[in-house]
């Protein structure tokens, strides 16, 4: 990341898997160097909820197991994820708690109203099926936007999909500048202005489906291997289709299946296959919506071969254990930038709420 850092202020943290990071008093400390009137940029990471949390430290805060209204149906109703679903929302607390005091702090400077503020996740929560997947709970984030002196009807919710690529040219337009005298690359995103500025009545064009796609995530396939998937989400419904890789010489390479072999997913939310309804959407989708890149032959996609590094422990873990380890050879250095209300670098994205 470009600018300076601002991570000198400590606080006491209330679990021992927290960081002591005080986000709120190092915004404010960023705030108390900016010069008046001067346009500025603060990207605040969050840690927290990432993984590895205190276990049972839910137990402290008051929260019960009966607290979890619900379990998704392909994880275990037990005791153990109950707990660790506890443990995860405490730390969703406490971003909740450092993101609050952070908006008292533009308010009371009398910058809250003309601040463009966005506040959402880079993955989906770090749970078997979520996190790194392509699922719908993956790629279907919290995102919610705050800015009164740029937003038209205020308050309501957007049904149209955006996604982390229509960030920067979002920032560009709201200071002023056109993306094609700036310098950079062209964007594969759009600006949300045209969000901004809709009366929410219907959906904007072009903004009716996204496209999703998995490269490598973690560790856990043999070889090293990765998981290439490629689809496309539109009306509700998700269309994946799975690749495999080619070990080619220390590399990994992702290919299509040929035709005979390939195994794409079934619509998996919001119902069944067997809806008629369904198919239809689904059909008139693969007829003519743009489809997703797949991997040919002859492109082959390069990951990082890491020997010696042994994958994590998948049959019969918890969550707890399968998602815990955090730190594995090679990795314990990355930087983690977290910023999740909720918490795929994949390519779909919730419908904002605008504030």
């Amino acid at each position: 990341m470009a600018g300076k850092q601002f991570m000198q202020k400590k606080a006491e943290a209330p679990t021992t898997a927290i960081t002591k990071n005080d986000y709120s008093g190092n915004f404010e400390a960023f705030l108390a160097q900016a010069k008046p009137g001067q346009p500025w940029f603060f990207w605040l990471g969050f840690q927290e909820p990432h993984r590895a949390y205190e276990e049972g430290s839910h137990a402290r805060f008051g929260k019960k197991l009966a607290d979890v209204d619900r379990v998704p149906k392909y994880w275990p109703d037990n005791a153990t994820v109950r707990g660790d679903m506890l443990d995860y929302a405490v730390e969703v607390e406490h971003l909740d708690t450092q993101l609050g005091k952070v908006l008292a702090q533009l308010e009371a400077r009398g910058e809250l109203d003309r601040t463009l503020i966005i506040v959402t996740s880079d993955n989906g929560m770090p749970f078997p099926r979520v996190k790194g997947s392509t699922y719908e709970n993956a790629n279907h984030l919290p995102f919610a936007i705050r800015w009164p002196a740029g937003i038209a009807r205020p308050g309501r919710k957007v049904s149209d999909y955006v996604g982390f690529a229509d960030l920067a040219p979002t920032f560009l337009e709201a200071a002023g500048l056109a993306w094609e005298k700036s310098g950079l690359l062209p964007a594969s995103g759009r600006s949300l202005f045209d969000i901004f500025k809709s009366d929410g009545a219907q959906s904007l064009p072009g903004r009716d489906f996204t496209l999703i796609g998995r490269e490598r995530n973690d560790l856990g396939r043999p070889q090293d291997q990765g998981y290439p998937v490629r689809g496309i989400v539109t009306a509700g419904l998700i269309y994946l289709e799975n690749c495999r890789t080619l070990p080619l010489a220390g590399l990994q390479s992702g290919n299509r299946l040929p035709r005979h072999r390939r195994q794409p997913d079934k619509i998996l939310h919001p119902a069944s296959p067997t809806n008629a309804r369904h198919r239809s959407v689904l059909g008139t989708l693969l007829r003519h919506a743009p489809r997703p890149r797949t991997l040919r032959p002859d492109h082959r996609c390069r990951l990082r071969h890491q020997p010696g590094v042994r994958p994590p422990r998948r049959h019969g873990a918890t969550p707890h254990e399968a998602m815990g380890r955090a730190k594995t050879a090679g990795r314990s250095a990355r930087a983690r930038s977290r910023s999740g209300i909720r918490s795929l670098p994949a390519l779909r994205r919730a419908p904002p709420q605008l504030l």
